[in-house]
């Protein structure tokens, strides 16, 4: 098992927070989405 460096470490911490950062906005945009969706169709319903 290679050892690892705090080079290695602060990339790997790097890589970890953009992933955290992309499923939330990710996420974000899907509930946007479903939100808008749902309205949709709720009102298409109504009529």
């Amino acid at each position: 098992k290679p050892h690892l460096t705090s080079d290695d470490a602060s990339r790997a911490d790097c890589v970890r927070a953009l992933l955290f950062s992309g499923l939330r906005r990710m996420k974000f945009r899907i509930d946007k989405f479903l939100k808008s969706t749902t309205t949709k169709f709720l009102s298409y319903l109504e009529f």
